[in-house]
C-alpha cells in the first residue's frame, strides 16, 4: 500500500523532521536515511516501523538539526583554523599558488556542523524518535483511509463473482442435456451416410453419462463459493479470523491473497469441465474480477 506521514518534533537544543513514504511491495522493505548525525539509532527507528506496518517499501527520511543561538557555534573555528594553516603550508611548499576560499570550506560537514555533546546527541536522537512515532501515526491514518476504498472495491468485485456463479449454477444443468442432442444428431448423421437404421440406445446413454461425470462442476461450484464467504470473513474480520489474527501477526493482505489463489483453481476448473461456451464466457468475467481482487490484496495490509 501506499501512503505519506510527516512529523516534527524540537526541544531547546535542536528539532526534527521526519517522513515516512512507502510503495505498493508485497513483502515489508524499510530504507532509514538519517545521515551520520543518526546512524546509531537507525535499527531503533526501523524496529518502530516494523511494528506498525507490514507490507511495503518504506522510506523514512530524517533531518536533525541542532539549535544554536551563539552564531560563534555555526561552525567549529578552531578546526577551520587548522586546516586554513595546513592548506597554505602546502601552497608554500609546494610552489602552487592557491586561493583558499572560506565560504567553501564552511560548508564541509565537520565544519558547518559539530557533533555536539553527548547529552546533546542523546537528545536529538530522542527527537527523532518522537518526529518518527509522529510521522507513522500520520502514516497509518493515511493508509486505513485507503484500505477503507479498497474495501468497497473488494466488496463489489465479490459481489460480481456471486453473480457469475450463481448463473453458472443455473447453466450447468442444462450441460449435459445439449451435450445428448449434439451427440444424438450426429450419431443420426452418421447412421444415414451409412444406411444404419439404429444403434443400442444403451451406448448413448453410456457415453451421456460419462460426460456427465466428466463435466459435473457441482463441487467446484461449491468450494469456489465457500471460498468466496472465507474472503468476505476475513475481509470483514470474522470472530475466527480475529482468533487467528491473535495468535498471529501476518498481514491481513497475505491472508486474503491465499483465498484468492483458491479462488482462481476452482474457476480453472469450471472452465475447463463444463465445456460450454455460456459458462466459458461467465468463468472470463470471474477470472477479470479475481483478477483485480489479486491485484488489491497483494499491496492491502
Amino acid at each position: 500500500m501506499t501512503g505519506q506521514g510527516r512529523g516534527h518534533a524540537e526541544c531547546g537544543s535542536g528539532h526534527c523532521v521526519a517522513e515516512i513514504r512507502s510503495v505498493n511491495h508485497r513483502g515489508l522493505k524499510v530504507i532509514v536515511r538519517g545521515g551520520e548525525r543518526l546512524a546509531g539509532i537507525e535499527s531503533r527507528i526501523e524496529k518502530r516501523i516494523r511494528s506498525r506496518i507490514l507490507r511495503g517499501t518504506v522510506t523514512v527520511q530524517i533531518q536533525c538539526n541542532p539549535n544554536r543561538d551563539n552564531p560563534d557555534d555555526l561552525f567549529d573555528v578552531s578546526l577551520l583554523e587548522q586546516l586554513t594553516t595546513t592548506l597554505d603550508k602546502v601552497a608554500k611548499s609546494t610552489g602552487v599558488n592557491a586561493t583558499i576560499d572560506l565560504a567553501t570550506l564552511a560548508t564541509h560537514p565537520e565544519i558547518a556542523v559539530r557533533n555536539g555533546s553527548t547529552a546533546n546527541a542523546t537528545e536529538l536522537a530522542d527527537l527523532a524518535m518522537q518526529a518518527v512515532d509522529l510521522a507513522l501515526d500520520r502514516f497509518v491514518v493515511m493508509r486505513h483511509q485507503e484500505a477503507a476504498h479498497m474495501t468497497v472495491a473488494l466488496h463489489d468485485d465479490v459481489a460480481e463473482i456471486r453473480q457469475r456463479l450463481s448463473t453458472i449454477t443455473k447453466l450447468a444443468p442444462s450441460v449435459v442435456h445439449r451435450h445428448e442432442e449434439r451427440l444424438r444428431t450426429k450419431i443420426e448423421a452418421t447412421l444415414n451416410r451409412h444406411d444404419i437404421e439404429s444403434i443400442d440406445q444403451i451406448d448413448v446413454l453410456r457415453e451421456v453419462q460419462i460426460f456427465a461425470d466428466r463435466s459435473d462442476i457441482s463441487e467446484e461450484i461449491t468450494r469456489l463459493s465457500g471460498h468466496l464467504d472465507m474472503f468476505v470473513g476475513i475481509l470483514n474480520g470474522s470472530p475466527e479470523v480475529s482468533s487467528a489474527q491473535s495468535r498471529s501477526r501476518d498481514a491481513l493482505g497475505r491472508k486474503l491473497d491465499f483465498v484468492v489463489q483458491e479462488m482462481f483453481r476452482e474457476t480453472n476448473t469450471i472452465g475447463s469441465k463444463a465445456g460450454d461456451g455460456e459458462i466459458a464466457a461467465e468463468v472470463v468475467e470471474i477470472k477479470c474480477a479475481s483478477e483485480r481482487i489479486r491485484e488489491l490484496v497483494q499491496n492491502l495490509e
